[in-house]
């Protein structure tokens, strides 16, 4: 009897061990593919998540071209990492909105493994939307004084100083993140609201005119006592290594002039370059590529419209003055250069400048003419979406 139940027995255990073994063989089964699975789904979220960065990477690719004054229709691929992106802009920048998207391919082994779309729009900023604009600095002393809002991309502590009885009449503004009442010292001397940029303001130069034909000119000296007309004869720039004026220089028609120093000087206001004969939509240009002088009477705009008057600051230009004892009507744009203004003019337009100082009597009264349209414009990139 004992024999016959432990063969019973033992014919009991060996089926239940292999149920039991079937059974740890399915769970592990099911174990390694759920692994698989996650892993399956983690890479391809990782593979999705760089094909959305390389998207974006063409994004600020196209943003560094925008503020580079390029305009491109056609980023073509172009490898990053693990991947690429291309970027296409659909519309014509003359005729703003236009629209960009860019596409990022996550790549392995020359296979796509996930694509991500990115599309902006295309819109245009005025250049000179404020009086007064420095990229760090901007101080203000005497009884010197700015209609029109101010501001700068700086957080630094006091990067706006206001000093003495020096006053604006109109709002202010910071760079991203900062904190107006630390950035601005003497803000109770400022009317308007205080606030931050959501984004820094450009401050790319200018770009020089082209390709069109160059004439050289080279150095030009008006004595004083003497008048001369500007010689234009022919479409296309002027370039002078310097531009020296002791006594009266007339300009009578639309022109683009590169200089690299201009000087305008002479003791009782004797040196003045006189701006005659053009009305919007011509203007006068000037670029500055290494610094100009405004002392004597300066440069006079007999137009009392500040867009028939630019003068621009390349990316070497150091420095603008403007000390001169008549008014000014131009819109500066100088993201380089330290700007100072001395002296009792009046500058209707615009100052942008890297830092600016402003001391003594000047006024700056800004020229609402140059918020419109037909003037210097950024492109920038709004409306930010993801396409699925």
């Amino acid at each position: 009897m004992r024999r016959m139940s432990s063969r019973s027995e033992s014919g009991v255990v060996l089926p239940m061990v292999l149920i039991f073994m079937i059974a740890l063989t399915i769970v592990g089964l099911a174990l390694l593919h759920a692994t698989v699975l996650e892993h399956k789904l983690t890479t391809r979220e990782v593979y999705r998540n760089q094909a959305f960065f390389l998207a974006d990477a063409g994004i600020d690719h196209l943003t560094y071209k925008l503020y580079h004054w390029e305009q491109p229709s056609l980023i073509d691929w172009t490898p990053l990492a693990d991947g690429q992106y291309q970027v296409v802009v659909v519309g014509d920048y003359s005729a703003l909105p236009a629209y960009a998207e860019s596409t990022g391919q996550r790549l392995k082994d020359g296979e796509v493994k996930a694509e991500q779309k990115i599309r902006v729009t295309i819109g245009s900023e005025g250049i000179f939307s404020f009086a007064v604009f420095a990229d760090e600095s901007l101080r203000m002393s005497g009884a010197s004084y700015v209609e029109g809002d101010i501001g700068t991309n700086s957080i630094e502590d006091s990067a706006i100083t206001l000093l003495g009885g020096a006053a604006v009449d109109g709002s202010a503004v910071v760079g991203p993140g900062g904190e107006p009442s630390e950035v601005i010292s003497g803000e109770e001397s400022i009317s308007g609201t205080l606030g931050a940029l959501s984004q820094p303001i450009p401050m790319e130069p200018y770009p020089l005119p082209g390709p069109i034909p160059v004439f050289d000119s080279g150095p030009l000296f008006v004595p004083g006592g003497d008048e001369q007309t500007l010689p234009v004869v022919a479409y296309g720039y002027y370039y002078y290594s310097e531009m020296t004026v002791n006594g009266h220089l007339i300009i009578d028609q639309p022109c683009t002039l590169v200089v690299d120093r201009l000087r305008v000087q002479g003791g009782g206001g004797a040196g003045m370059i006189t701006i005659r004969n053009v009305t919007f939509p011509d203007s006068v240009v000037f670029y500055i590529t290494d610094e100009a002088s405004l002392a004597g009477s300066g440069i006079v705009n007999e137009s009392d419209d500040a867009r028939t008057l630019y003068i621009y600051g390349t990316e070497t230009c150091s420095s603008i003055s403007f000390s001169g004892s008549r008014d000014l009507v131009a819109a500066v744009y100088a993201p380089e250069a330290d700007i100072s203004c001395t002296g009792d003019a009046l500058i209707v337009g615009s100052l942008i400048g890297n830092t600016i100082d402003i001391n003594g009597n000047p006024e700056v009264i800004y020229d609402p003419n140059l918020g419109g349209p037909s003037v210097p414009s950024f492109l920038v990139l709004r409306d930010w979406q993801q396409v699925f």
